[in-house]
């Protein structure tokens, strides 16, 4: 077992409460077999790339299965069979590795290439297609990830392509299912390609300035950590960090194009350069440290934020403050509970998730679906005002719905409450008599809304459908189960 296979599975094992490494190793050693002597373009062996990316989603805290598909992410195009995958290492892992390969396909499909609005339609598709299983969509995006690393072997216009789509597409993406450190990941590692000296001149100013030195860091964490603890306060983690280049880079541009400063002016005004954190045990607390620390520093009441009592629409909590922690300049503080802190920095999706599909999760449904929402509900603003190379039909073709299990089930457009019952079973369409929208009861000829949670009432009495439900119902199912039905009642 090479070393940094075995660190993968100390750290799972290390936050896992049922760990199944049994799971990991039996995908490692086929991993191995598969990959030997297989290059990338840069002549690196192929089983160090999967080797990463397992390492990296092992990092997010997710399950056994997502960590052996990212070992065997390319495995099916290597001439491994879903069936092989399935026998010797796990029937949910071949299907996460299929799922990978559904989304590799979907580009082209409906998509100008070079258009923005191309690029919108693909990324849309790819929400939709991956939201019956976040952990193919993670993969696919640490993927595009380590493969930033072999860019500069591309020729011009793809090696532009590729950043392009790493900065407009996949790090958009991570943001909105939550992944906000591989966000920063994604966009660094494509800045640092596009604009070698601009980020590498950023770097250094981080490095090197006065609030964001590794010395004043430390200086000052120490000095907050000492202030909270001489009030008894307990405290989980405190740290700083500093901001990453391409965040700065965009912030600075904006600065001086809305302020008409100059660069170093545009730095010198931004407040977050560097983000200390303090991780509490209570919201109690947090508001506790939050005024020991406006009576200690000089503040900017303007840039106060309350997102515990008015979280952001992600879900992001915090309370955020500029305080003057060296003479002359600000920085960012951020306080708030450990919950809250894993939910901002992890994300809802990859927490979730991992809770979820591992081996005995007993997560609520509702925390699946209100994952799911998210992914689905962007779909309907992402669009941009120019429809360029878009399919508007397509996009408006289906809507998704759940069960109240968190199943997500695609309707094409218009379709009924009853629609759906004939869907998930014709016995459950033939009883049918109300549905239960977001818990409300409706007739069944109600037409649900992208995200809805449907259940069907049934009345086991009932004989069967009439001739009246051919009138509203729309899906393929619905209409040859109902019409099948009547011919056997000798009504038509």
């Amino acid at each position: 077992m090479r070393k940094d296979v075995q660190e993968i599975i100390d750290r799972y094992e290390s936050y896992h409460p049922n760990p199944r490494s049994h799971i990991i190793k039996s995908a490692y050693k086929l991993a191995e077999i598969l990959y030997f002597g297989e290059k990338r373009v840069n002549e690196e062996p192929w089983l160090d790339h999967a080797i990463r990316i397992s390492n990296y989603l092992s990092k997010l805290g997710l399950d056994s299965i997502t960590i052996s598909a990212g070992l065997l992410h390319d495995s099916l195009e290597f001439g491994l069979t879903y069936k092989e995958i399935e026998q010797e290492v796990d029937p949910d892992v071949a299907e996460l590795v299929q799922n990978i390969i559904t989304i590799k396909e979907i580009r082209g499909k409906g998509v100008v290439n070079g258009s923005d609005g191309g690029q919108v339609e693909y990324l849309r598709r790819l929400i939709i297609s991956t939201a019956k299983d976040v952990r193919a969509v993670i993969i696919r995006l640490v993927e595009k990830l380590d493969s930033l690393k072999t860019v500069e072997y591309l020729e011009g216009q793809k090696k532009q392509l590729v950043l392009d789509n790493a900065l407009n597409l996949y790090a958009p993406l991570a943001e909105q299912i939550g992944l906000n450190n591989l966000k920063s990941d994604i966009e660094d590692a494509a800045f640092e390609r596009l604009d070698p000296e601009t980020f590498k001149k950023l770097q250094h100013t981080l490095d090197t300035h006065p609030v964001t030195n590794d010395k004043y860091i430390k200086e000052v964490t120490e000095i907050i950590k000492d202030i909270i603890q001489s009030e008894k306060i307990d405290l989980v983690d405190y740290y700083g960090r500093k901001k990453r280049p391409y965040s700065l880079n965009k912030k600075i541009i904006r600065y001086m194009q809305k302020f008409n400063y100059s660069e170093a002016s545009a730095i010198e005004s931004i407040h977050d350069k560097v983000a200390f954190r303090i991780i509490l045990n209570s919201v109690e607390d947090c508001y506790k440290v939050l005024d020991l620390l406006h009576n200690s520093f000089k503040y900017i009441p303007s840039e106060f934020d309350d997102y515990i009592s008015k979280p952001k629409p992600n879900g992001y909590k915090s309370l955020q403050t500029s305080l003057e922690l060296l003479n002359g300049h600000f920085a960012e503080v951020q306080i708030r509970t450990l919950d809250m802190h894993r939910h901002n920095e992890y994300g809802m999706a990859s927490h979730i998730i991992y809770k979820l599909n591992d081996a005995k999760s007993d997560a609520p449904a509702s925390e699946k679906i209100e994952v799911l929402k998210r992914l689905i509900s962007w779909k309907d603003g992402i669009l941009t005002t120019d429809k360029s190379g878009v399919n508007i039909e397509e996009i408006e073709k289906y809507l998704f719905v759940f069960t109240p299990k968190g199943d997500l089930f695609e309707l094409p457009k218009n379709s009924t409450a009853l629609d759906f019952a004939y869907i998930l079973h014709s016995d459950l369409g033939h009883k049918a008599v109300r549905a239960k929208i977001n818990g409300v009861l409706k007739p069944l000829n109600v037409i649900p809304k992208n995200g809805d949670v449907i259940e069907i009432i049934c009345d086991i009495k009932k004989k069967g459908p009439s001739r009246d439900h051919l009138e509203f119902v729309v899906s393929k199912e619905a209409r040859l189960n109902i019409k099948k039905w009547l011919r056997r009642d000798l009504k038509i």
